[in-house]
């Protein structure tokens, strides 16, 4: 590789030499392409941008972001999402990936993000770049075989487009913390490859909906749902007993929500995090984290460090910072400010 024939682009994620890139490098034999995966990255609603570089025209790394607005009743703020980071496996070890997500970076703190997230199956080369685990779920398992017949209520129905999509963008709009979304996107997110949807009804009225799968990703992850929580234990069990009798399902929900009324149904509940993230303006986060406790009547504790749970929790560096308001698996019990990203919004 000469490294000095290199250049450097920017353009719309949806431009068909990036997407052909991306189907050869990470889809060859998926059968679908990252465009109908990820369609608000790789299509026009909402679009990304996508940085690259090439050699003689050709790209051969490539690093994709997403700029967002997470809503929650008190509070919001734009939050940038970074994915599709890949490099052509003979320009690999020499940082073009590396340079190409510090460039998105760049971009999206420019665009008034507060916070970078990303998901990705080895962190170490995002921990390099100042990422940390953080934000705070959880997850319940369930088994068929676990499920009485006593736990099944009304029968579910597959999702059809025609009928239920408007009752599902309702049912998503109704959680506490959401992206926002256009009906446009959800019909379009509703029919990523590989995606089953399910759905419970009263009369033509959608009561709730489970979303298993998504292209590639979340194979018997339960990554979305909506609806009141008895409907929502329905589905579930219905789902798990007829469609998956085999193999045991995964609920990823946010960790300030009372999973009570199906948490009977599970064989297992774990903690973990959101995904990885980088804190790119601590300023206008901070703000909004203390109008959030002012609003909520909690302690102002950030001049100072937590001793609420009996134990210190420093916000020094940006990491610890990042952490402590946004939630991790290691720090102690303390106010936080909610959030949480649905499966349909990783890319």
């Amino acid at each position: 590789m000469e490294s000095s024939s290199l250049t450097f682009g920017k353009s719309r994620s949806d431009t068909d030499s990036i997407v052909r890139f991306l189907d050869e490098e990470l889809r060859p034999q998926a059968g679908f392409s990252i465009r109908d995966e990820y369609p608000a990255v790789f299509q026009e609603l909402p679009g990304g941008v996508s940085f690259y570089a090439e050699q003689n025209g050709k790209i051969v790394a490539h690093v994709a972001c997403l700029t967002r607005i997470f809503r929650a009743p008190r509070f919001h703020f734009k939050v940038g999402l970074i994915g599709s980071v890949v490099t052509a496996p003979e320009y690999r070890g020499v940082g073009l990936a590396s340079g190409l997500v510090r460039t998105a970076l760049s971009e999206l703190k420019n665009s008034g993000c507060f916070v970078a997230v990303l998901w990705a199956e080895n962190p170490m080369m995002y921990q390099a770049l100042g990422f940390e685990r953080a934000g705070r779920e959880q997850a319940l398992q369930f088994s068929a075989q676990e499920i009485r017949d006593d736990d099944l209520g009304e029968p579910v129905h597959e999702y059809d487009p025609k009928r239920h999509a408007e009752g599902v963008w309702r049912l998503y709009h109704q959680h506490r913390w959401t992206l926002d979304r256009s009906l446009q996107e959800m019909k379009r997110l509703c029919r990523i490859p590989e995606a089953k949807v399910f759905v419970t009804l009263n009369a033509d009225s959608v009561t709730s909906y489970l979303v298993v799968q998504k292209g590639l990703d979340f194979p018997n992850y339960i990554h979305e749902w909506g609806g009141r929580m008895e409907t929502v234990r329905n589905n579930i069990a219905r789902v798990q007993k007829q469609f998956y009798p085999s193999k045991d399902l995964t609920l990823i929900a946010p960790a300030g929500y009372d999973l009570s009324v199906i948490r009977p149904l599970a064989k297992s509940h774990s903690l973990g995090v959101v995904g990885m993230m980088k804190l790119l303006d601590r300023g206008r986060l901070r703000a909004v984290y203390l109008d959030y406790l002012k609003a909520e009547g909690k302690p102002l504790w950030l001049d100072e460090s937590w001793g609420g749970d009996g134990r210190s929790v420093s916000t020094k560096t940006d990491s610890e910072f990042l952490k402590a308001v946004l939630g991790d698996e290691g720090v102690g019990e303390h106010p936080e400010l909610p959030f949480y990203l649905w499966g349909f919004d990783s890319i």
